[in-house]
């Protein structure tokens, strides 16, 4: 009696990876390699070995992209993929086209830290604790108010952009001080 349990789809996929066809489009001029997100390193570059000899015309020696899609960046198996197309096919790799999320889970294991991007698109508007009629009212007395009496005299020192914590004042040259004498070696 045998049984036969359905196979996870990326696993079916990374038993016969030679009958994928490879993708190849251009951007402009600039070939575009595309490969398949869901195969492992191995399987990968038994593929690439399987298909892109038939490419290699097309390509015509020019400098090209890879496409990884959805692909996870593992910079090791990419540096190996990469080191692949150029010792054995001589395709120069010089770009590539990932994810937004890709990039951004890429960036923070790489950094080990945690990235905020301000303007990514589909992003909620910022939320703040100002009502609209306040804003108006400082902008309304600002203009109204006369111009505050600068706090130093020196005209240099009110166009610098300081720190939060310091004033213009805190710039100012003290008098030297005589510093204590060294003591004498023991």
């Amino acid at each position: 009696m045998s049984l036969e349990l359905p196979l996870p789809s990326g696993f079916a996929s990374a038993l016969a990876p030679a009958e994928r066809p490879l993708v190849l489009r251009f951007a402009e001029t600039v070939p575009v390699l595309q490969v398949p997100d869901d195969l492992p390193f191995e399987p990968l570059r038994d593929w690439i070995r399987a298909r892109m000899p038939e490419h290699l015309a097309a390509i015509g020696g020019r400098s090209t992209r890879l496409d990884l899609g959805a692909r996870e960046i593992k910079l090791f198996d990419l540096r190996r993929i990469v080191h692949l197309l150029r010792e054995e096919f001589s395709v120069e790799i010089t770009g590539l086209y990932v994810t937004q999320p890709v990039i951004h889970r890429f960036a923070e294991r790489e950094l080990k830290l945690k990235l905020l991007p301000l303007d990514w698109p589909g992003d909620e508007p910022v939320v703040t604790d100002v009502r609209p009629d306040e804003v108006a009212t400082e902008e309304l007395s600002s203009a109204t108010e006369p111009a505050a009496e600068p706090v130093c005299g020196d005209p240099r020192l009110q166009t610098i952009t300081l720190p939060n914590d310091l004033v213009p004042t805190d710039l100012l040259p003290e008098p030297a001080r005589a510093l204590p004498r060294p003591s004498a070696p023991r």
